[in-house]
């Protein structure tokens, strides 16, 4: 949490339909829904772009996410946008986007 901008209009979408939060408060509920959800999760970059033109950057990802719900391994390919503020010498989220490459690829079991 010490990552997200503290303000009104910070704003995080995942990938299912109710997942747009705004604000602090709403997406720590929602990380908080997340992790309660997830046995295990690790993460592998398939791909990084970053940017920045003064106080302001932007990072596109390709990630797989592999995490265990439910006692079931699963793969989740995703693509990740995020927008950063620097403050006080710290860059802050203050928009962050998650969303599956393909419609079919939503969840693969293995």
């Amino acid at each position: 949490m010490s990552l997200i901008a503290p303000d009104d209009d910070s704003v995080l979408y995942a990938t299912e339909a109710d997942e747009k939060r705004i604000g602090l408060e709403e997406i720590k509920l929602q990380l908080e829904r997340n992790w309660s959800q997830t046995e295990a999760l690790s993460f592998e970059y398939n791909w990084i772009s970053i940017s920045a033109a003064g106080a302001v950057a932007w990072a596109a990802i390709d990630v797989i996410f592999r995490s265990k719900v439910k006692g079931h391994n699963m793969i989740f390919p995703c693509r990740v946008t995020m927008v950063f503020e620097k403050r006080c010498d710290k860059w802050l989220i203050v928009h962050g986007h998650f969303s599956y490459p393909d419609e079919k690829l939503n969840l693969w079991r293995f």
